[in-house]
């Protein structure tokens, strides 16, 4: 069964990836930057909500490279950028902290945006740029998960995992 768009292309086509470049245009680029910014800030804020939520305090947490503007309301200092869509959140573990809190921390940074998108769709429906969104939430998402690539998420879960199976259960033992 082929699921059609409602213009009646295929979805899993390159036609349809076609009608999606005609549909954006010369925008594409623009709304890439924006939807990769985007989906740097959910996932940035899925790691800083899950870390406050298991009780450890947020101090950094940023988006966007260089940092051309930072303030500090509270305790938490806020940097943002515009020219990569790069982030990252610095929280405080204890040093008895146990390895599932660091873990389900770092997968709530992935997981996050891919939750808020399931509503997006369901509202929307199958609109080019909810179908683009999608697509870079996917790819995003799944890089961001690979363990074997130095500086993911994916990698810190993995390497807590087989710490764990040696018998180390918190982050100072």
């Amino acid at each position: 069964m082929t699921v059609l768009s409602p213009d009646g292309i295929p979805l899993f086509s390159l036609e349809y990836v076609q009608h999606i470049a005609d549909w954006m245009g010369w925008m594409l680029p623009v709304y890439a930057y924006m939807l990769a910014f985007l989906y740097t800030w959910l996932h940035e804020a899925g790691h800083a909500l899950a870390a406050v939520s298991l009780g450890t305090r947020v101090t950094h947490f940023q988006v966007g490279a260089p940092v051309w503007f930072r303030c500090r309301p509270r305790r938490v200092i806020l940097k943002f950028g515009l020219l990569k869509p790069t982030g990252g959140v610095t929280y405080r573990y204890a040093d008895d902290a146990p390895r599932w809190k660091v873990m389900l921390t770092a997968l709530a940074g992935p997981l996050f945006p891919v939750f808020l998108t399931v509503p997006v769709f369901h509202l929307v429906g199958i609109q080019p740029m909810t179908v683009a969104a999608g697509f870079m939430v996917t790819v995003q998402t799944l890089a961001n998960l690979n363990p074997f690539m130095r500086g993911t998420d994916g990698r810190k879960v993995f390497l807590h995992l087989h710490a764990l199976s040696q018998g180390r259960r918190t982050l100072d033992t």
